[in-house]
């Protein structure tokens, strides 16, 4: 299976809130694993909001434009190529293309979690964004387990937990013909 293609299926099973480890066989000891405290979730929001530039949505999803984009802008049925980074506010990794240099390519309505596909939408091509989708936009109260790509350490997404992406938007692959403009 190409990496591409594992991305894509990870993007797709966190949405669907089935545990990635017992699909991969991946996980290391639970002791291993990350403790993020009860509440720092909560106090990640508040003080990432109060941070110059970033941007609070009606949904709650916090982003910060770290580079405009100012290509095509992509809609729910367009398909996206896109680097990823998600983490948790530990900043354990769980998907990392930048680094992998193995670009993830699908449609926007087939993304697995709402705080993921909202961002995307608000992006333009060449776009890179910072964001933090809160549970209600992520995993909500599900509880999962992952091997962290660079430690090899267990990432337990807890209940609740606030997921971070950095993601850049490099290409809405269905570029709608350009809009004629009345003259």
């Amino acid at each position: 299976m190409m990496y591409t293609d594992r991305i894509q299926s990870w993007l797709l099973v966190l949405g669907m809130g089935l545990s990635l480890a017992l699909l991969t066989g991946a996980c290391s000891s639970p002791t291993d694993a990350n403790e993020i405290e009860a509440g720092a979730d909560e106090r990640y929001l508040q003080t990432n909001a109060e941070r110059p530039g970033v941007v609070v949505t009606e949904s709650g999803l916090q982003y910060l434009v770290v580079m405009e984009g100012s290509g095509h802008r992509p809609t729910e049925e367009s398909e996206v190529r896109f680097d990823i980074k998600v983490m948790l506010i530990d900043e354990s990794i769980i998907i990392n293309s930048f680094e992998d240099g193995d670009t993830p390519q699908q449609p926007v309505n087939e993304i697995g979690t709402d705080g993921l596909k909202e961002a995307l939408l608000l992006m333009k091509e060449g776009a890179e964004y910072h964001v933090a989708a809160p549970a209600a936009l992520a995993y909500g109260d599900q509880e999962m387990e992952f091997q962290d790509q660079e430690t090899g350490r267990l990432i337990r997404i807890h209940s609740g937990a606030t997921i971070l992406y950095e993601i850049k938007l490099l290409e809405v692959v269905d570029n709608p013909a350009p809009e004629e403009t009345e003259e």
